[in-house]
């Protein structure tokens, strides 16, 4: 098929929209909305990528060599124009260990207002992305069960109605050390160390059971925690939010010293 670009953005669809062509000759060509359909005097407009397509020696319209060909168009407007431009990317991705081995993933919408998906996509070291889910415009969280022994990379990619993609926007989770279980006995109860308890007892049998007395009734020291100021934040920073990093909401944090979340009501200071 020949075809020629308008000198007009495309457009979502043809409401309002006339675009009418004119052979070399003069005479008003057909307007069809079916590119396998042509008839002899047709040409088919595709709105979409703003193109007009004529015939192929089969079916349409074949303009002549060197021939001009008059089009003309009304009704084009900022309510119908297609955004061609790439969608800003999700913001503020967090990947979270929970209980239990899983992970949370939370992030921040991409700006733009044309996004119709986000796709998530997982690599575990070296290896290729895989795509893990894919998320309505409304979704922003996920949950996943990686498998320990390997530092994961999570991706997130805003994609609008066009099927343009945002610049990825990634965090990476390690899980390459796996911890040792604490050895517990067939009852679930921890084994006690053995050198404390002899030591105990011998005291006990040398003082003829005095010492023992005087520590059972001696009240112990009571001591007041204060919070250091290295304490480890339960919340952390999407731009210029907090994240809860328990249940994953994300909230405006007061401004004060000790924030409180008020999804789970986790309470601790604002990270750094």
């Amino acid at each position: 098929n020949q075809w020629f670009q308008l000198p007009l953005p495309p457009v979502n669809d043809m409401l309002g929209v006339v675009v009418t062509v004119h052979s070399g000759s003069g005479s008003l060509l057909s307007f069809a909305t079916d590119p396998e359909a042509l008839f002899p005097e047709s040409y088919y407009l595709d709105a979409a990528s703003g193109t007009l397509h004529f015939g192929d020696g089969r079916k349409g319209y074949v303009p002549d060599v060197g021939e001009i060909l008059s089009v003309t168009w009304v009704g084009y407007d900022t309510g119908t124009l297609v955004d061609r431009s790439a969608p800003e990317p999700a913001r503020g991705l967090q990947v979270t260990k929970i209980a239990g081995g899983g992970v949370n993933l939370l992030f921040l919408p991409s700006p733009s207002d044309d996004v119709v998906a986000y796709e998530i996509y997982r690599a575990a070291g070296n290896a290729s992305d895989e795509l893990l889910a894919t998320l309505a415009p409304d979704q922003t969280y996920l949950s996943d069960t990686p498998a320990e022994g390997s530092v994961y990379r999570y991706r997130v990619v805003a994609v609008d109605r066009m099927g343009m993609t945002a610049p990825p926007v990634e965090t990476t989770l390690d899980l390459s050390v796996i911890k040792s279980e604490t050895t517990a006995t067939s009852d679930g109860t921890e084994k006690l160390p053995l050198l404390p308890l002899v030591a105990v007892g011998l005291m006990v049998a040398a003082l003829g059971g005095g010492a023992w007395w005087w520590g059972y009734r001696t009240a112990p020291e009571q001591v007041t925690a204060i919070p250091q100021s290295g304490e480890k934040s339960p919340f952390g920073r999407a731009d210029g939010d907090l994240t809860c990093l328990g249940c994953g909401t994300v909230f405006t944090p007061e401004g004060s010293a000790h924030e409180s979340c008020p999804g789970c009501g986790a309470h601790g200071q604002s990270p750094d």
